[in-house]
């Protein structure tokens, strides 16, 4: 732990480190009453602003933690309705290709971050693991997974396509008014009438 980047390693997960200059606050490793090793993170007349830095540092540092100890990890599943979409986790759980997409041809393929491993669950039916030892890492590759697959222009246009007028020709548009027209006298007449 120097004054602004913050470091955790563990021989079996690897190492972690963070840059926390951005923050004006100080850290330093220090011993309390009982004898246990402690972080004490200081601002000094720090406003509401920075004395929400405080915990987002001691956040940052507790996910490093964690990370290092226990590891994190994030479970995706496959939904679909008709065309059943195939997975296959290649490179030795760095890299997975999606294949059959909304009955797409193209072969969508996403490389995990560094740190990340993917694998498909053996409990339960389509079901993606992704695990890794950095919280951030593992969520942004679960978001590439995600956003790889969003469909963004099709759903839009099945929506925009069923709800249009179909364009009606002149003549008939003249009988339309005519008609809507002596419909609504029809009904303010019978509305009167006692």
């Amino acid at each position: 732990m120097s004054t602004h980047r913050a470091a955790c390693h563990s021989p079996s997960t690897g190492t972690l480190s963070r840059d926390l200059s951005h923050l004006a606050l100080d850290m330093y490793v220090t011993k309390d009453e009982e004898g246990q090793t402690i972080l004490k993170v200081d601002c000094h007349s720090g406003k509401k602003i920075k004395l929400a830095q405080i915990r987002t540092a001691c956040s940052h540092i507790q996910n490093m933690i964690t990370g290092v100890t226990l590891g994190f990890k994030t479970m995706m599943r496959l939904v679909y309705a008709h065309f059943p979409i195939n997975i296959n986790v290649t490179k030795g759980g760095e890299c997975v290709e999606i294949r059959n997409f909304l009955g797409e041809k193209r072969v969508r393929v996403v490389n995990m971050l560094a740190g990340c491993k993917i694998e498909r669950s053996e409990a339960v039916k389509d079901e993606l693991i992704i695990s890794g030892n950095d919280i951030e890492l593992v969520n942004r590759s679960a978001a590439m997974v995600h956003d790889i697959c969003t469909c963004h222009c099709l759903s839009l246009v099945r929506l925009h396509a069923t709800s249009l007028p179909l364009p009606l020709p002149p003549s008939q548009v003249s009988q339309v008014t005519r008609t809507s027209a002596s419909s609504s006298m029809a009904s303010t007449s019978a509305a009167r009438a006692p």
